[in-house]
């Protein structure tokens, strides 16, 4: 953070709109930093594809909130090992 401009930290904010991609978005890369640029989805515990190859299929996972309030140790770590 220490190397970032306030231009810099501003463009980490937002989203680049990806038409052409299986994504919802992309962060824009700062190379000067080192940053890359990062893809994200349009759901906050999912994933969804928009191409022909994978028309309708898509990831679904509960919230990390229904998750903790379940207490279930066991699920939480498999909900966090299939997250990455």
């Amino acid at each position: 953070m220490a190397g970032m401009t306030l231009e810099d930290k501003m463009t980490m904010l937002h989203g680049i709109p990806l038409f052409d991609k299986p994504y919802s978005a992309s962060v824009a890369p700062l190379e000067k930093l080192g940053i890359p640029r990062i893809n994200v989805s349009d759901g906050p515990q999912g994933w969804r594809h928009e191409n022909e190859k994978h028309a309708r299929t898509s990831t679904q996972f509960p919230s990390e909130l229904s998750i903790a309030a379940s207490w279930d140790e066991e699920a939480t770590y498999k909900f966090g090992e299939a997250m990455g």
